[in-house]
């Protein structure tokens, strides 16, 4: 009821039935409370969409009308409309209109651009009822109401035909909507009157359709209402018993479980020209799916491609249910691999693409599906392209200083941009360069790849790969121990090149930025140091900085920067030095005026965040895997550890003990993220 949770939103199923990914138009389901202060007069159900985005709000609500009287405030009902069933694309609903007549609503998303609504009324009464159904149609754009009238001419002959109401052009569509043997109406409505006899049931059927032009919207509602749709929302019923029904003795977190099956299942598009499987986006909602470009390019993030994260939980969540879907995640990563061995981070159906290496995470995620649906041929199929991807990531282009450890070259590459020690743009962060560090959550990754490959090797049985694989696995265990701190019991990040785990030190604060520093430092040991400036308006400045010492290994070293060095955020530039120095001789600035301040610190690699436990996902406990009993004993005990990250609500991103926490999030790294809660 509107009393309980539940998840709104329908979209197209992409195992059923067509779906557009430049043009994708979900629908909500609104039900009004019995007493709401905010919204009395609210509809006790209504069908919501956003076209996509092309407006603010579409609605259409239907109004019943018995005995002269009208029905559709919530309070008008004996017993207003409840969710009764529902799956990806479906949602059925029932209500009681009077003691003697019940309604049954079917809600089904017939495909990217059509809706189809299903009306049966049942009379319990043993005399005949005459009642009509009037459907009423509302949309604003900009915060202007858009005209919305029944369509010239009258009404749709042929099959299903019935009186059309009309939106008008918004944007490249022409939404209508089609009322089953229904007649004209004043204003914005149409209306179908029946009559329900004695102890016997009727129905009707509305379709709403959007399309490029007034004739093929017209074509498509005629179309949907040519048949029958006992057959496929018998197959949606079908699919649908492969979901499980979990019982956990709370009710409400039973709705919300259910409800998320189907969210996700319904995240799915079909395939397009770039991508050869269905492929999950972020959210479907009525909000989203149109493009203005018509080709993709102007979608927002969440539909911009399969994230190697979003996926990775995607594909696990609904490979008990359907595995082609699962598979399919697998294989459109495969599907854009160079031949060199390169994925892609974030493919995309709209050819969009993250330009960075794929996190290695994918010989996890086959092994696990390949663990829930057990096919083998699919295993087979992945092994190789997963390989070369494995061996793509210990290129030298990943390993600056050529030591066998890889370093990431993007954040986003991590997962999650906010953590204390790079956050960068973030006011709360040190904004250090990524590639600046050795970080124990890649070697976590690593390892883990490492550790399914040769689990799959040996379940293909490929023992010709099994001696290498154990040598990647020795090797990436041994650097993973060297991040190891027995002082704090935990893992830490460490400099790339100098291996050094050391705290920040400020060295310059609220420097002038038209005067040079001298600064004159000797440090105690070799570190990178991270330059701020700051100052001004939106627009970065154009300047020149330089930075004169010694490097780690004493000799003379000057780093020459310009604007497009620096990563900018409103007022702020920052910049982390190629070089580890031994002594800071001086910072100087051309094209600064005073007004602008340089900051300069040291890198610091000791915060303590969620990557600093993530090794206890990698594997098995040593020796098989990568973690030795005790340490993970330790890092467990820091886990659920209220004062580093354990809440009632999942595990923190970085510990309660550093100063960068906030309880509240809004300048600090303390979000709860599924992702790595699902590794943790």
């Amino acid at each position: 009821t509107a009393a309980d949770p539940f998840a709104q939103q329908l979209a197209a199923d992409a195992r059923t039935s067509a779906t557009d990914f430049t043009d994708d138009q979900a629908w909500e389901v609104a039900l009004g409370a019995l007493s709401a202060p905010d919204g009395a007069d609210a509809p006790a159900f209504a069908l919501r969409t956003g076209l996509g985005g092309r407006v603010g709000l579409l609605s259409l609500v239907p109004m019943w009308i018995i005995e002269r009287r009208p029905v559709y405030l919530a309070a008008g009902y004996v017993s207003p409309p409840a969710i009764t069933r529902f799956a990806p694309a479906y949602m059925q609903l029932e209500a009681q209109l009077t003691p003697a007549i019940s309604a049954r609503t079917d809600v089904w998303v017939i495909d990217s651009h059509t809706l189809g609504v299903a009306f049966t009324l049942k009379n319990s009464a043993s005399a005949p009822v005459d009642l009509a159904l009037q459907l009423v149609g509302f949309a604003v754009a900009n915060n202007r109401e858009l005209k919305v009238k029944p369509l010239a001419g009258g009404t749709a002959n042929g099959t299903g035909g019935g009186a059309v109401l009309t939106f008008g052009q918004i944007g490249r569509s022409f939404p209508l909507v089609l009322l089953e043997n229904s007649a004209l109406d004043d204003g914005q409505h149409i209306t179908t009157n029946l009559t329900l006899k004695a102890r016997g049931s009727a129905s009707l059927r509305l379709v709403f359709a959007a399309e490029s032009s007034l004739s093929d919207s017209l074509a498509s509602a005629r179309r949907a209402l040519s048949t029958t749709w006992n057959s496929p929302l018998r197959r949606i019923a079908r699919l649908n018993q492969a979901v499980p029904a979990v019982e956990t003795g709370d009710p409400a977190l039973d709705t919300v479980i259910a409800f998320s099956y189907q969210q996700t299942l319904q995240a799915f598009l079909k395939p397009t020209a770039f991508l050869p499987h269905p492929s999950p986006v972020g959210a479907r909602h009525p909000g989203e799916g149109y493009s203005v470009r018509g080709n993709g390019a102007d979608m927002p993030r969440s539909w911009s491609g399969q994230s190697a994260h979003l996926a990775y939980l995607t594909a696990l969540a609904v490979a008990p249910l359907d595995k082609a879907l699962a598979q399919g995640v697998i294989r459109n990563f495969i599907a854009v691999q160079r031949g060199d061995g390169w994925i892609d981070a974030k493919p995309g159906l709209g050819g969009g693409s993250m330009g960075v290496l794929c996190p290695p995470i994918l010989a996890r995620l086959a092994w696990q599906i390949g663990q829930i649906t057990r096919d083998d041929a699919f295993l087979a199929e992945v092994f190789p392209p997963l390989l070369r991807f494995f061996a793509r990531w210990l290129e030298r282009d990943h390993d600056a200083d050529g030591d066998g450890f890889p370093e990431w070259t993007s954040e986003a590459q991590m997962g999650y941009p906010f953590f204390p020690t790079f956050a960068q743009g973030l006011p709360f962060g040190q904004n250090a360069s990524v590639r600046a560090v050795e970080s124990p959550d890649l070697a976590a990754y690593l390892l883990s790849e490492a550790i399914s490959l040769r689990a799959l090797a040996q379940r293909l049985k490929l023992d010709s790969y099994t001696d290498t694989l154990d040598q990647h696995i020795d090797r990436l265990r041994g650097l993973l121990a060297e991040l190891w701190s027995d002082a704090d019991g935990r893992y830490h990040y460490r400099d790339r090149d100098t291996h050094l785990t050391q705290a920040g030190r400020v060295l310059l604060s609220d420097g002038r930025g038209d005067q040079d520093q001298v600064l004159a430092l000797e440090l105690p040991a070799p570190a990178r140091v991270i330059i701020t400036v700051r100052g001004g308006a939106e627009r970065p400045p154009r300047l020149t900085l330089v930075i004169e010492g010694r490097d780690h290994n004493g000799k003379p070293v000057l780093e020459q920067l310009q604007t497009s060095d620096f990563v900018w955020s409103t007022g702020r530039g920052v910049y982390t030095t190629q070089a580890a120095f031994t002594a800071l001789d001086r910072v100087r600035a051309e094209g600064l005026i005073a007004a602008y301040r340089i900051d300069v610190r040291t890198l610091d690699t000791t915060d303590f965040d969620l990557n600093g436990v993530l090794p206890l996902w990698s594997g098995d406990v040593a020796p098989k895997g990568a973690v030795a009993p005790a340490h993970a004993r330790t890092l467990i005990d820091h886990v659920t550890n209220a004062a580093h990250f354990w809440r009632a609500n999942g595990v923190i991103m970085a510990s309660a003990a550093s100063p960068h926490h906030d309880p509240q999030n809004p300048v600090g790294s303390m979000g709860v993220w599924l992702f790595y809660n699902t590794l943790i």
